[in-house]
């Protein structure tokens, strides 16, 4: 069977406010294909990656987040 494998999400705790970060989501697809990846703060969805949309990626307006 075809699974994702997470290995692992990188996300600093603290951040000084202005500054650049970088979130890293290590995965692995094992045979199978990504449908999507998502990364949101306190629940509200600030970025979407979609391989089959055109455009592939959305970036939603969230207070404290540039992407």
């Amino acid at each position: 069977s075809f699974c994702i494998k997470l290995i692992d999400i990188a996300v600093p705790k603290t951040v000084k406010v202005g500054s650049d970060v970088k979130l890293i989501c290590d995965y692995l697809l094992e045979g199978d294909t990504l449908y999507s990846l998502k990364w949101h703060f306190n629940n509200n969805e600030f970025y979407r990656f979609v391989p089959r949309d055109n455009p592939q990626k959305q970036i939603f307006p969230l207070r404290y987040i540039d992407v």
